[in-house]
C-alpha cells in the first residue's frame, strides 16, 4: 500500500494538482487521500478513483503541452 500512495502523491505533485483538487474530482474524502499517500489503508475504490483520475487529468495536461507545438 506505502508504495501505491507514495507513486499516486509523486504524480500528483510532479503535475501540480492541491489534494483538495483530487478529492473533488475522484469523489474522495481528504482524509482518504490523506491516508493513501501515507500508506495507510483504504478502500480498493479510493485507489481505483484516485488513479483514474490522476491518470485522466495528467493526460488532459500531456494533450494540452502537444496542442501548444
Amino acid at each position: 500500500m506505502q508504495e501505491v500512495g507514495y507513486i499516486l502523491k509523486k504524480i500528483r505533485i510532479e503535475n501540480g494538482f492541491t489534494q483538495s483538487e483530487i478529492c473533488k474530482l475522484a469523489g474522495v474524502g481528504k482524509n482518504a487521500l490523506i491516508n493513501l499517500e501515507n500508506g495507510r489503508s483504504v478502500s480498493p475504490s479510493t485507489i481505483r478513483k484516485v488513479k483514474e483520475t490522476l491518470y485522466r487529468k495528467a493526460k488532459e495536461i500531456d494533450l494540452c503541452d502537444i496542442l501548444k507545438l
